[in-house]
């Protein structure tokens, strides 16, 4: 059975359980049916959903014919869906829900188009000029911005809450990101830019393992290795233009984004606090950095293209559009679906902008449609599930890119994306729980209330 665990004597490489053909069809189907079978549960525990359900299922045939006619699988095996309907049942679904878990992150949908283009980026899943992977960062930093502003402003949780709730929600999927990523690397050689034997080079020098331990345990910092060089015996060095460097020695290549996040999170309880007017002048500020680096000879340095005080603008229009989202009629319209719409063009028809361009398309596309978007879709539980998966999606991809070109003669993105998406639920399911409590406890502690509080 191709599913079996084999030797292959050629390179003594184990080939796994969950590489089989008819295992990669299976685990082509986890999304679809983490939807189907717990859609209903989700409705008679969560209020004021009832319209969302047939969402939730239309959603789900919609996947479940594209992925029929993209040729992801061919047909039904019953004994893979009673397998996967008892592992649901198993691995405790229910307790995640009843945490209430789904309730707090928003922005969902949007969060998952911008991590697809990610993912496109580094394993081709369209022919479409869609958006390249680092504008599709620097977008999330703009939802970031709103997100962030939602929770603060709404909540009023002191700085010390903010930051542990932060953390919680990073740091312990990251970990185990770094870790899964570390293992394939370390056991199976697999990874889509470097090998085992180059990995060991640099960690062989003291300040190679420092700098990789640090930016890949502590994440800040990370973005630095994309203007570090390697040279003989695992020495670093500064580099500029073109030249190699060291980011892809890292476990976790697409964690340089969250280095960023954590500088933001730092300010945000202060951001928030600052007048519209204080806010903007920075954020126009920030702009025109950015505009000046892209306009000069300083685009072709790496350090300056993942560079705060050039980013920062990002946050800070994030926050003025959540601001201009709270004076907005509660009233859903048609113009917030054809926010929707547009976004999505806008997604697909990025990659075709000129260099010149492109920092600022999607980001400020984003920046100004997302208020429209939040108002459409703030009641749809699918955006909350759809926004908790899309981090560990994240960062999981690249391990799953890695064991298909290892592995698999002829990997399809859609494959790709299927099996990211499967590892992204489970992982979601299995941290879920432990952190929602966490967080609970720290808001109860924080609002002096031992007994009660929101989830």
């Amino acid at each position: 059975m191709s599913g079996d665990c084999v030797i292959d004597q050629s390179n003594r490489s184990l080939k796994f359980f969950l590489l089989g053909k008819e295992n990669l069809e299976f685990l082509s189907l986890v999304p679809l049916y983490i939807v189907l079978f717990n859609s209903k549960w989700f409705f008679i525990h969560i209020k004021g959903i009832h319209s969302s359900y047939t969402v939730l299922m239309g959603l789900a045939l919609c996947i479940d014919y594209s992925l029929l006619f993209g040729g992801m699988y061919v047909d039904y095996n019953p004994e893979y869906i009673n397998l996967f309907s008892s592992f649901l049942c198993q691995v405790g679904i229910p307790a995640v829900v009843k945490i209430s878990v789904f309730r707090e992150l928003k922005l969902g949908i949007i969060r998952l188009l911008l991590a697809i283009a990610v993912c496109n980026s580094h394993f081709e899943l369209t022919s479409l000029p869609m958006v390249d992977g680092h504008e599709a960062v620097l977008t999330f930093f703009a939802v970031s911005g709103f997100y962030m502003a939602m929770i603060l402003e709404e909540r009023k949780e002191s700085p010390g809450c903010f930051y542990k709730s932060r953390i919680l929600s990073l740091y312990p999927m990251f970990l185990f990101a770094v870790g899964v990523s570390a293992a394939i690397l370390f056991f199976l050689d697999a990874h889509p830019l470097i090998s085992r034997a180059q990995v060991v080079e640099i960690l062989s020098n003291p300040s190679g393992f420092f700098i990789v331990l640090w930016t890949s345990v502590c994440v800040v910092g990370q973005e630095l290795l994309f203007s570090l060089g390697g040279g003989e015996g695992g020495s670093l060095h500064f580099i500029s233009g073109d030249m190699p460097s060291i980011y892809n020695h890292v476990f976790l290549v697409q964690a340089w984004s969250l280095s960023l996040e954590i500088v933001f999170y730092s300010l945000a309880p202060f951001l928030v606090r600052l007048n519209s007017k204080i806010l903007l002048g920075l954020s126009f500020v920030s702009l025109l950095f950015r505009v000046f680096i892209v306009l000069t000879p300083l685009s072709d340095q790496s350090f300056f293209l993942r560079f705060f005080p050039a980013d920062f603008w990002l946050f800070g229009f994030g926050i003025i559009s959540y601001r201009f989202y709270r004076g907005l009629s509660k009233k859903v319209s048609i113009v917030d679906y054809l926010a929707f719409i547009s976004l999505i063009a806008l997604v697909m028809i990025a990659g075709g902008v000129s260099n010149t361009y492109v920092p600022f398309f999607l980001p400020m596309g984003a920046i100004v449609l997302q208020p429209f978007i939040f108002r459409a879709f703030q009641s749809l539980v699918l955006d909350c599930v759809v926004g908790k998966v899309t981090y560990p999606f994240y960062l999981l991809h690249y391990a799953v890119i890695g064991l298909f070109e290892e592995y698999a003669d002829d990997p399809l993105g859609w494959h790709i994306f299927a099996v990211s998406m499967a590892a992204a639920l489970v992982a979601f399911l299995i941290f879920s729980p432990g952190i929602g409590v966490l967080r609970s406890k720290v808001r109860r502690r924080a609002s002096g209330n031992p007994i009660l509080g929101t989830a």
